[in-house]
């Protein structure tokens, strides 16, 4: 009996990288083995200190990562994506190809929405990022209270900053959940 199990890519593989050249350093420190095949270890540095960084070990044949470790800035593992077994298959073409002559639905499109105006935007973002969507929404939680919020991204880290009206009880905090931080700011 085989028993296959499959998880979704790290994003990190569709990352354009030309893009992300100024902000962060690429580093190759050396070649291991992994799944038992042959990987250039590279790592992916933020130059200014602000992001979390990535290892990666990328099979040199097929240039796809067998494992990859998201690390916070004290160097300790928050997430990891690592390959245990790969084969490739020569039917595989054959199959793509079969794939891409299927009858398949349309795709479901979505109306584009006004673009939401706030009265707020950040001081400061880091180098190489930019907005990528904002919204404005109730939160069922709290009477239905407007929350506005804007996405922001630099091709391989996003974040987004999200407002709404303090209540009376609101106090400053700072929560970390592996590589999710929220911080709680009244102002």
């Amino acid at each position: 009996m085989a028993i296959t199990l499959f998880d979704s890519l790290p994003s990190l593989i569709y990352t354009d990288f030309k893009r992300l050249s100024p902000y962060y350093d690429f580093i190759s420190v050396g070649r291991t083995r992994i799944a038992d095949r042959l990987c250039e270890v590279i790592r992916v540095v933020a130059r200014d200190g602000t992001r979390y960084s990535y290892i990666v070990w990328m099979d040199t044949e097929s240039k796809l990562p067998m494992r990859v470790d998201l690390l916070d800035r004290d160097g300790e593992t928050l997430e990891q994506f690592r390959v245990i077994a790969f084969n490739v298959n020569q039917d595989i073409s054959s199959s793509m190809q079969t794939l891409a002559k299927a009858n398949l639905p349309p795709l479901l499109s979505v109306p584009v929405g006004e673009k939401a105006k706030f009265s707020w935007t950040p001081t400061w973002l880091p180098q190489g990022f930019s907005e990528v969507s904002s919204s404005r929404r109730p939160l069922p939680t709290m009477d239905n209270m407007p929350i506005e919020s804007r996405l922001y991204s630099d091709g391989l880290f996003s974040f987004s900053v999200n407002v709404n009206r303090a209540t009376p009880s609101s106090t400053d905090q700072m929560l970390r959940t592996g590589r999710r931080n929220r911080q709680y700011k009244r102002t």
